[in-house]
């Protein structure tokens, strides 16, 4: 926030309109270098919660409840028909 008070500040006190865009297009590549930071951070910390869940052992793994309480699994298919 205080960086955009100080680029409007740097735009409205500039002379000349190419130094208006100078300012706006230093303004903008910082924004963008904080951007590309934070998805970097971003992008390692799923990384992180991805490795600590993939190396929990299988017991501690909360079961997933089934999607439709009336689903169930589905028996193993045979080929035998039943008869009677």
């Amino acid at each position: 926030m205080q960086a955009a008070l100080e680029a409007a500040r740097h735009i409205g006190d500039a002379d000349t309109p190419s130094d208006m865009v100078r300012e706006y297009q230093n303004w903008l590549t910082r924004e963008m270098e904080l951007l590309a930071e934070d998805g970097k951070a971003y992008q390692q910390q799923l990384l992180r919660a991805g490795a600590h869940l993939s190396a929990q052992p299988e017991e501690q793994q909360v079961p997933m409840a089934p999607a439709h309480p009336s689903a169930r699994p589905e028996a193993p298919q045979t080929d035998k028909r039943r008869t009677g």
